[in-house]
């Protein structure tokens, strides 16, 4: 079966959206369901990860940062804390283990491509690499200017799924979300701070409305799931 684009840009509840997005890579690597990209949107939330949900102060972290409308939800994929939310799209691949040519490498490239045709729609140029002092930065950051618009994680489940995701700033926040995240490092006990000046969203840096921002990064996506459609497609059982 063609791989489908699913868009979900409704922003509901952030962990509710993620675990909505478990169900469906636990069916995608069972093979009752073929890769696919979803295009999603949350509520204000801070993504963060299981090895951030060891900090020694995470519970209160957890407590404080909910009661400031900080909701806080444990992500698979590594990195560290980033700010979601309505301004915030979500792009994520989905695969499974075993399937032809999926790798670590070739997954975030195929990532990374997306997005920066996205941005490239737009006339937005970009470059792939870690942007200093921005939350969450890591080898796959994705920049406009020298300063991060989006980052990549990867999760490979023990059951076969394989999820690779970009969190694109459209119209965050940048400032509010770079507080929230430098907040939760010291309530939690880590030393890792951001730079608010690190991160832009394209609404602040192109002038252009936050729709046409999602019609362009979905545009970018169709020749994804064709491609996965021709040589991704889950072998016969």
């Amino acid at each position: 079966m063609p791989a489908p684009i699913l868009v979900e840009t409704e922003p509901l509840d952030a962990r509710r959206r993620f675990d909505d997005l478990s169900v469906l890579s636990e069916t995608v690597a069972q093979g009752s369901q073929s890769p696919c990209v979803v295009l999603w949107r949350t509520a204000q939330a801070l993504s963060v990860t299981r090895s951030e949900a060891r900090l020694p102060a995470f519970a209160e972290a957890l407590e404080r940062l909910d009661l400031a409308g900080w909701p806080i939800v444990v992500r698979r994929g590594g990195g560290s804390a980033f700010p979601i939310g309505p301004g915030t799209l979500q792009v994520s691949l989905l695969t499974r283990k075993g399937v032809p040519d999926v790798d670590f490498d070739r997954l975030y490239d195929r990532l990374a491509g997306l997005v920066r045709q996205g941005l490239a729609n737009l006339g937005m140029p970009s470059r792939v690499g870690e942007i200093a002092n921005a939350f969450c930065r890591g080898r796959y950051d994705i920049s406009v200017d020298g300063r991060k618009v989006a980052g990549l994680s990867q999760a490979w489940g023990g059951k076969g799924a394989v999820v690779a995701e970009a969190s694109i700033l459209i119209a965050a926040d940048v400032r509010g979300g770079a507080e929230a995240v430098n907040r939760f490092h010291a309530l939690a006990g880590s030393d890792l701070r951001c730079d608010p000046q690190a991160s832009a969203s394209l609404v602040q840096l192109a002038g252009i409305a936050a729709e046409t921002a999602v019609d362009a990064l979905l545009a970018a996506a169709k020749p994804i799931a064709e491609d996965w459609a021709a040589d991704l497609a889950l072998p016969n059982r």
